[in-house]
């Protein structure tokens, strides 16, 4: 009899072994129920709770319609975005019944088309397919944007596909942003629930077991290993125990011998980033037949097709500890497998990272060559990717100035990186054509995600340009790769860059974008309120509409942002000072106003009735006391002084300014407090005054700025105007 081939036969991403496990039918019927109304069901449980095994014995009954991912949230390599593409790539031609080879090399592209040729066939044979993630709500911070990056391919909330994933932390819900959606939440086991997995122990004495630990199934089944191994559940009550922690300490203790035996290998699959093979394991350790069944014999040790791992999570922590003495050890054997098993960029990621974890910076840089960085870029596709390698070398390069230096300087040149004004060209063409498959297939061609994201966003902007409805996969993509973008590893100016593209999409995620640069150390003064002002700007001189009602939605930015937006609405070229100011009324906070008016007037400093601002700006400053007008504030105030003819209007800001200057010299910035010095000289100088002539400003640097390269930098200023000047 021919064996019925399904979907998940061809990953390597399958779900671990449930043997032992307590499968909850009840809750299964329940989530295969939902099925037949939504879209998707989320599986939300702690750790522990056994959302794994659910999802794993829903998987055995309807494994003929369901591609499967299981991956393990702590290990960076099981959710590398092109593994687990080719993963499900592999999947559906299974479910499509088509062979593929599984050296296939495959790209989003290919993702993509596929999926679209599986949509026209469920429709046809009326069918649905159903996509079962696991853990991939549960991956650590830093790495969120590897999930969110796989998960902007998936046809989610789209006809004939459905999804079930488990969560625990409840994040990838609020980004997939699915109405028709559903959720179960796995509770402990039940005291029927709690015998099955305990058949051999009393009722009675399983109720005192639960009711001394907690019924989570990580519990239980190390209670449950402990008595195989000959433990008495007497003896496991009267323990002055009360945590799982302690469990494990029992369950450690009688595998003592074995532990002892083969602690090398124990500690290394403690540290392993992933499941070790059987065959690498023993070839590293060598490890007869005979030797690697009785390691195998280790209780809390577990085998799959994937290889050997720890049980759980939990006992994996509690064997770093108890075998933290050979760490370097069990680490360096690590990289000698990883070396030949890993495939060439996660092999460079995961090595470079098990360095680190050592120590061994020299061999973090060894691995870090812009060859291997290069490689990193063809195979990633991700910006963020590459940049994270590179911190990892800068982080490890103290000492070494020249790769300090080398590494500096790519993350500065990869930081740069723009959109391809080539590829934006072509997709506008497409656009103005109207094509908009072409131009959605021309976003794939993207050199990075952040340039995809870019151009998607213009995509978006051309559908709200045009009054139609932007399709969901488009959106969730959009969504998606911005949950991917990590101000700290891209920088200030590239931030800014993908901020400006994402306004039209959605205002509210360019804001929080920009107001993210507020956490980065070389952002400067303000960080956060600058940004924001010039982008608006840069936006204004784009497109003078941008901000008008069709374009951006008020209603979708923050509070704080808000009123200010409305009155950037004002802030188009020729608009008089007058109209500016009524629209500011509206602003209850005077620090918003002043910081709107006061980068506007730096902006367009030959506005003609701009002494009518500068006045208004002026006294909210010397009045507020929510707002810090120091150096840096007046010399970008007056640096339309040049423009205005002289009358009354400058001399009285001239006085204003001028009986502020003990005050502004006080605040700083020192190289701020010059500058205003120099404009305020060169008005004086147009009246015949020479209180701040030039060698009076050249005195006060020369004798009175102690920090010699405050001075210099000063210096270089007054040279700079005295040039343009």
């Amino acid at each position: 009899m021919s064996t019925i081939v399904v979907p998940s036969d061809a990953s390597k991403y399958s779900f671990p072994s449930t043997k032992g496990h307590v499968f909850r039918d009840s809750t299964i019927a329940t989530l295969e129920l939902y099925l037949k109304n939504y879209n998707v069901v989320y599986i939300y449980g702690d750790e522990g709770f056994g959302k794994t095994s659910l999802m794993a014995k829903f998987l055995e009954r309807n494994s003929e319609r369901c591609v499967a991912i299981s991956i393990d949230p702590f290990v960076k390599y099981s959710y590398n975005e092109d593994s687990v593409l080719k993963d499900l790539y592999l999947q559906i031609k299974t479910f499509l019944g088509e062979t593929v080879s599984v050296d296939v090399n495959v790209d989003r592209k290919e993702v993509q088309k596929l999926i679209s040729t599986t949509e026209y066939f469920l429709k046809k044979n009326n069918k649905r397919l159903c996509f079962a993630l696991d853990g991939f709500d549960q991956v650590v911070d830093e790495d969120d944007y590897y999930v969110k990056e796989i998960l902007s391919i998936l046809p989610i909330g789209m006809p004939y596909f459905d999804f079930v994933f488990t969560l625990k932390k409840g994040a990838l819900e609020k980004s997939l942003n699915i109405s028709n959606k559903k959720a179960i939440n796995i509770d402990l086991f039940s005291l029927e629930e709690s015998c099955q997995l305990l058949p051999d122990v009393p009722r009675e004495k399983v109720n005192l077991l639960i009711a001394s630990f907690s019924a989570t199934p990580e519990t239980l089944l190390t209670i449950s290993r402990i008595i195989k191994k000959g433990g008495c559940v007497d003896d496991i009550l009267q323990m002055n125990i009360d945590s799982t922690e302690e469990l494990f300490e029992e369950e450690w203790r009688k595998s003592a011998q074995l532990v002892d035996k083969y602690s090398l290998a124990v500690c290394a699959l403690a540290y392993s980033k992933s499941p070790i093979d059987e065959r690498h394991l023993a070839l590293e350790f060598e490890l007869k037949d005979e030797q690697l069944d009785e390691l195998k014999k280790i209780t809390f040790l577990s085998l799959d097709r994937r290889g050997i791992s720890f049980s759980s999570l939990g006992f994996a922590k509690f064997a770093k500890v108890k075998l933290s003495g050979i760490k370097s050890s069990a680490i360096r054997k690590i990289i000698n497998i990883a070396s030949h098993s890993q495939s060439s960029n996660e092999n460079m990621v995961a090595v470079t990272e098990y360095y680190q974890e050592l120590g061994d910076f020299e061999s973090v840089l060894a691995q870090l060559t812009n060859e291997n960085l290069e490689l990193m870029l063809e195979e990633s596709r991700s910006i963020n990717d590459l940049l994270r390698q590179i911190t990892i070398g800068i982080k490890s390069a103290d000492d070494n100035e020249s790769e300090l230096l080398r590494l500096c300087y790519l993350k500065a040149l990869v930081s740069g990186i723009k959109a391809s004004g080539l590829l934006k060209s072509e997709l506008k063409s497409l656009l103005k054509k109207e094509d908009v498959k072409s131009a959605l297939d021309l976003t794939s061609d993207s050199k990075s995600n952040e340039e995809r994201l870019q151009m998607l966003c213009l995509l978006a902007a051309d559908y709200k340009k045009k009054e139609k409805p932007l399709p969901e996969q488009i959106s969730r993509q959009i969504i998606n790769l911005y949950e991917a973008i990590d101000p700290a590893f891209l920088g200030v100016e590239k931030t800014l860059d993908i901020a400006m593209d994402l306004l039209a999409f959605d205002s509210e995620k360019a804001m929080s974008l920009i107001n993210k640069i507020d956490g980065l150390d070389n952002a400067g003064e303000n960080k956060s309120e600058y940004a924001f002002f010039r982008s608006t700007l840069q936006a204004l001189q784009k497109n003078p509409d941008v901000f008008d009602s069709y374009a951006l939605d008020a209603n979708n930015v923050s509070e704080k942002k808000r009123h200010a937006i409305e009155a950037i609405r004002l802030f188009k070229k020729g608009k008089p000072a007058a109209k500016i100011i009524e629209g500011l009324e509206d602003i209850a906070s005077p620090g918003e106003k002043i910081f709107i008016l006061r980068h506007w007037i730096k902006s367009f400093p030959e506005s003609p009735d701009n002494h009518l601002l500068v006045e208004y700006v002026l006294d909210l400053a010397i009045k507020t006391t929510d707002y810090s007008a120091n150096a840096s504030f007046y010399s970008d105030v007056i640096s339309c002084f040049s423009y205005m003819p002289c009358g009354d209007d400058a001399y009285e800001i001239y006085r204003k300014v001028y009986f502020q200057l003990p005050n502004i010299k006080k605040l700083g910035p020192t190289v701020s407090y010059v500058e205003v010095l120099l404009r305020i000289g060169e008005y004086e100088a147009s009246l015949g005054i020479d209180e701040h002539s030039e060698e009076n400003i050249l005195e006060y640097i020369l004798n009175e700025i102690e920090d010699k390269s405050v001075a210099l930098a000063a210096l270089c200023l007054m040279g700079t105007r005295i040039n343009k000047g």
